[in-house]
C-alpha cells in the first residue's frame, strides 16, 4: 500500500494525508468478497461501499493517480479490457471502464492492423458514437461504469493481428485518446502436418524436391509448388513443416509456407 500512496503522491505531491486516504477510499474497487464471506454493508456505516470484512475493497492505483491528477473534469477512463473474441459469430467485443464523468459528448472507437508489433493507422469503426452512461460521483455510489462495443466487421480475418483504442470526446468536440490494446483473433486452424526424410546414396545433385499444397487433389494443378534444393554435398536430409489454412492473402500465405519450410 505505502507503493501506491507514493504513486499516488507523485501525481499530486500537495495531497494531505485526509485527501490521500479519501483517494484511495472513494477509487477502490467496492463490493470485494473477503475471508469472512461476500461482501454485506455495514448497518452503522455512513458509506454504502464500506463493508468491516473487506474495507472499502481493493486498491486500484491507476484509478486513484487519475482521480489524483484531475477530479473535477473529463473522463477518468481506468480500464480498457482486453478485447474478446467470438470466432463462430466472427466479432472482437472492446469493453472500457470509467469511474468519473463529468459531461461529454460520448466514445468513439478506433482499430488498426498490426505492422511489426505496433498499430497501424487508426481507422474509426463506430457509426454512431457510444452515449455517456455514467456520473461525476464516487463517494458513497457505484464508481464504475463498464462499457463495450462488438466489431462484427466481415473483414476481420482470422489469426490477424488488430489493435483497438477508445478516444472520449469532450463538450468542446476535442478527442482525448486512451492507451491503445492488442488483440490477436484466434488462429488459423493446422490442416495438415507433413513429416520427409530422404535418404540419397550418392551426391550428384540429381535429387529433386517439390513441396506443395492444392484445393483440387490434383498435383498438377497446384496453389502454391516450393521448390527444395539438390543435394549437392549431404546424403540425407530430414524436415518437416506444417500447412495451415489458406489465407485469402496467398502472398501471406506464401511467406508463411515458405518460412515453415525453411526456403
Amino acid at each position: 500500500m505505502s507503493g501506491v500512496c507514493a504513486l499516488i503522491l507523485q501525481a499530486n505531491p500537495g495531497l494531505t494525508p485526509l485527501q490521500l486516504r479519501t483517494i484511495l477510499q472513494n477509487t477502490a474497487e467496492h463490493r470485494i468478497p473477503s475471508v469472512k464471506g461476500a461482501f454485506r454493508t455495514f448497518a452503522q456505516s455512513n458509506d454504502p461501499n464500506y463493508d468491516p470484512g473487506s474495507g472499502w475493497g481493493e486498491a486500484d492505483a491507476y484509478a486513484a493517480c487519475k482521480e489524483a491528477l484531475n477530479s473535477t473534469s473529463g473522463v477518468q477512463v481506468t480500464q480498457v479490457l482486453r478485447p474478446a473474441i467470438d470466432l463462430v459469430a466472427r466479432t472482437i467485443t472492446v469493453g472500457w471502464i470509467t469511474q468519473r464523468e463529468y459531461p461529454f459528448q460520448g466514445f468513439d472507437v478506433f482499430r488498426a492492423p498490426d505492422v511489426n508489433g505496433a498499430p497501424g493507422a487508426f481507422a474509426q469503426i463506430t457509426a454512431l458514437r457510444v452515449a455517456p452512461a455514467g456520473h461525476s460521483t464516487i463517494a458513497g455510489v457505484s464508481n464504475r461504469t463498464p462499457y463495450s462495443l462488438v466489431d462484427a466487421d466481415p473483414a476481420l480475418q482470422i489469426g490477424k493481428k488488430y489493435w483497438y483504442r477508445v478516444n472520449w470526446v469532450d463538450v468542446g468536440s476535442v478527442s482525448h485518446a486512451e492507451p491503445p490494446v492488442q488483440v490477436v483473433f484466434g488462429s488459423n486452424p493446422r490442416v495438415a502436418t507433413v513429416y520427409y526424410s530422404i535418404t540419397h546414396d550418392s551426391p550428384d545433385n540429381d535429387l529433386f524436391v517439390r513441396l506443395g499444397e492444392t484445393h483440387q487433389y490434383n498435383t498438377q494443378v497446384a496453389d502454391l509448388v516450393i521448390t527444395g534444393e539438390g543435394l549437392k554435398t549431404l546424403d540425407a536430409t530430414r524436415d518437416t513443416f506444417q500447412m495451415h489454412e489458406i489465407d485469402p492473402d496467398l502472398d501471406s500465405f506464401e511467406a508463411e509456407f515458405r518460412q515453415e519450410v525453411g526456403v
